[in-house]
């Protein structure tokens, strides 16, 4: 019985450790995103600068555009996995009190 705790306490704590070290890769992850998606909207201005000059199309700033707004949706994409990591984290804690 001391073995198969001590086993289970083990998994438990191998679980939770991995558990953190993913929610710290996708915060980073959501920082990089967010990082980009500023880098976005200045290359939008910017493009829609040049496109008033002529010297770019609207295709161009559409381009800029639809790569800002995939930033935008990689970060809630991040923060889904984040939110189903802490509920498998949340679900093992319930399971190991049980």
């Amino acid at each position: 019985a001391k073995i198969r705790f001590s086993d289970k306490r083990r998994e438990a704590d191998n679980s939770y450790v991995a558990a953190l070290k993913r929610l710290e890769v996708i915060d980073r992850m959501i920082g990089l995103a967010k990082d980009d998606e500023k880098l976005y909207a200045s290359l939008v201005e910017s493009t829609k600068e040049q496109v008033d000059a002529g010297e770019m199309t609207v295709y161009d700033l559409q381009t800029m555009e639809n790569s800002r707004m995939i930033r935008q949706l990689d970060q809630k994409i991040f923060d889904l996995d984040k939110q189903l990591v802490l509920l498998d984290l949340y679900e093992k804690s319930y399971e190991a009190v049980q």
